[in-house]
């Protein structure tokens, strides 16, 4: 994650207090330098009991979500994930979001990152069933045949 992706997410949390939110920000060592220092600078830069800081300096965390989200990097990164309160880690790979937003140039599959967007998601969550909810109430209505 980068400064303006972060700022963007302290923007969301601010703008979004719900106490059932949960943040966890994964810095990775992308563009090399003092990664530890800058991540520590920033993360203290926003302290806020429903947020979560980890430092990944092998980008394994990267790696997996490139696994889920097939940006077609070498790992994921830069990468702004949703879960509904359904959500469930249960295999070796991280479940699929139920929304993700991106900065990467090329990258199609998601949209790139706007903050407003993120937030309106975020609140969609907050008040509706899960992708995951969704899918289940969605396999339990198909018809047996």
């Amino acid at each position: 994650m980068c400064r303006w992706g972060f700022s963007n997410i302290v923007k969301t949390l601010k703008n979004v207090t719900d106490d059932r939110v949960r943040a966890y920000v994964v810095w990775l060592p992308v563009f090399g330098g003092d990664f530890r220092g800058e991540s520590r600078k920033l993360s203290n830069s926003f302290r806020d009991k429903r947020v979560s800081y980890f430092i990944d300096p092998k980008s394994l965390t990267g790696d997996l979500w490139e696994s889920v989200l097939k940006t077609e990097r070498e790992v994921a990164w830069d990468v702004y994930l949703l879960y509904g309160a359904g959500a469930r880690w249960e295999e070796q790979e991280p479940p699929m979001p139920d929304f993700w937003m991106h900065q990467l140039t090329g990258v199609t599959k998601a949209p790139r990152l706007e903050e407003p967007e993120l937030r309106k998601k975020l609140k969609e969550l907050l008040t509706g069933p899960s992708a995951t909810e969704r899918n289940t109430e969605r396999e339990w209505a198909q018809p047996q045949r």
